[in-house]
């Protein structure tokens, strides 16, 4: 964690000092798994929400957007770690960003509010605003789920090492944040909220031990957890087991969402 502690003190002072970017940025607020304090060297970003100031119809200064990937390498080139800088404008979390990730984002600290007005705040009345109902939340989950099911499916089947390059690096990035992605809506679909990935992992062990071959999860957890030490061999040979969990858990949200509509 102490490299991107860093990254992120360097990231932050590069931002705040610049006195002409900051006159046009609203906000600036810590994501992920850094947030977390679950970030992982060579596995995880640092992903820094950066809110820019735009016209009414969402346009931002594209002077805004170079400064802020100017300093992005500066951090990348010092500390070897991925500044991932998110320019949501307010317009996009109002009107666009899903319930799931405004509630997610309700959860972290703000570093940089320009009208005193954080994150949290803005995320909370927004929702409240929205007045989303659980019906809509549940469709919404059953849309994304099937959606990455396939994606994730179609590169396991598609993409190989004669035609992708790190391609057990990549995909098994991707695998394993996708089954974290997929057992937290499965969750959100009841209602449970977790702030953290080892949160996710415990809340479907704890409520889906009988529904779910939960070692599954709890080796993907594992392989996070020691990205740096796993080979590329024991990595893939997890691919079938996690490509199995992410289409248990879909088959597991559609059958509920099929019962809750029987039951309507």
């Amino acid at each position: 964690m102490i490299v991107f502690l860093k990254a992120l003190e360097q990231a932050k002072k590069l931002i705040l000092e610049d006195k002409q970017l900051m006159k046009n940025i609203e906000l600036i607020a810590l994501l992920g798994s850094v947030a977390d304090k679950e970030a992982i060297p060579n596995y995880s970003d640092i992903d820094l929400l950066v809110m820019p100031k735009t016209d009414n119809f969402g346009r931002f200064s594209m002077s805004v957007i170079n400064k802020l990937k100017h300093k992005a390498n500066d951090v990348s080139a010092k500390f070897d770690v991925n500044l991932s800088i998110l320019t949501f404008t307010r317009d996009d979390l109002e009107t666009h960003i899903d319930k799931e990730f405004l509630t997610h984002f309700s959860f972290r600290n703000t570093i940089y509010a320009a009208s005193g007005e954080t994150l949290e705040k803005i995320c909370k009345d927004i929702l409240l605003k929205r007045g989303c109902s659980k019906k809509e939340i549940r469709e919404l989950i059953i849309r994304k789920s099937r959606w990455v099911r396939f994606n994730i499916t179609r590169k396991y089947i598609s993409k190989n090492k004669y035609n992708t390059k790190n391609y057990v690096r990549e995909y098994g990035r991707e695998l394993v944040d996708r089954i974290f992605q997929i057992s937290d809506w499965c969750l959100i679909y009841d209602n449970i909220w977790s702030k953290t990935k080892k949160g996710i992992k415990d809340n479907i062990v704890s409520r889906y031990k009988t529904m779910f071959d939960i070692e599954k999860i709890e080796q993907a957890y594992k392989i996070r957890k020691e990205w740096n030490e796993i080979n590329n061999t024991s990595l893939e040979n997890y691919f079938p087991a996690g490509i199995e969990y992410i289409n248990q858990v879909v088959a597991h949200i559609i059958k509920k969402h099929i019962n809750n509509k029987d039951k309507t």
